[in-house]
């Protein structure tokens, strides 16, 4: 079984030093963290290499969002589509985190915040009220906008 929340986060641009960032620089050391059996290293490419393609699959596909991150590596370009609406729980943890001096950030969902263009990436389908989540009560349209279902598989698989 295939299951994926939606989310379409990139790595960021530390992920791929680790070794140089955590263990060469001694900071896994003084951590004490124990990487006995761990062969790590960095990866032969790094974030500059993989965007060009982050942003394909985002446009390709379809993800809503806005960034913020500040964390995040440097985008060429914007998300193809506006964030998802927030729901009063995002609005209530936002303001507790704001109270706090935490400043959040969302990720890029993979899921259509407003109608995007017709392309294979997406087979849509009507959602009845019989449409329920496997062993719940769950009615996908309260998740799902548009009435909408992906299937990445009709995008990847040509």
């Amino acid at each position: 079984m295939l299951h994926w929340t939606g989310q379409a986060a990139r790595f960021m641009p530390g992920d791929f030093k680790v070794f140089t960032r955590e263990i060469d620089s001694g900071v896994a050391e003084r951590a004490k963290a124990d990487l006995t059996g761990y062969e790590i290293s960095d990866w032969p490419i790094d974030y500059d290499d993989l965007e060009p393609y982050y942003e394909r699959f985002e446009w390709e596909f379809g993800v809503s969002g806005e960034g913020g991150n500040p964390f995040a590596g440097e985008r060429k370009r914007g998300y193809p589509l506006p964030p998802l609406r927030r729901s009063a729980k995002m609005e209530l943890f936002d303001a507790a985190c704001k109270k706090l001096g935490y400043h959040t950030y969302e990720s890029g969902a993979g899921v259509l915040s407003q109608p995007y263009r017709q392309s294979v990436c997406r087979r849509r389908v009507g959602v009845s009220n019989t449409d329920r989540l496997p062993g719940h009560g769950y009615d996908l349209r309260a998740f799902l906008p548009y009435g909408g279902i992906h299937h990445a598989p009709a995008r990847l698989v040509r």
